[in-house]
């Protein structure tokens, strides 16, 4: 397995940047899965968004972690019937 981790902003010359990144790394992946993890991307503009979109297209696996708080956030939501949370 072969990992991008990105965190930030994804535009302007950091799309560019990640995308010679990527196609050096495609260029010696040999059959190994990419995984991008976009748990730290704070933006992304549109030319951002595509290059994402290209490589998942691609077979990249593209993954996001919820932060802690919001994780808790969820639980609490889904349990809220039952008073466990306010």
């Amino acid at each position: 397995m072969f990992e991008f981790v990105l965190r930030g902003e994804l535009s302007g010359d950091g799309v560019q940047n990640l995308e010679r990144a990527w196609n050096t790394a495609r260029s010696i992946l040999a059959g190994r899965m990419l995984v991008v993890d976009i748990s730290g991307i704070a933006n992304a503009d549109p030319q951002g968004v595509d290059l994402l979109s290209r490589m998942r297209e691609a077979g990249a696996r593209l993954i996001a972690a919820l932060p802690p708080e919001s994780a808790v956030r969820y639980r609490c939501a889904r349990r809220a019937e039952s008073n466990r949370c306010k």
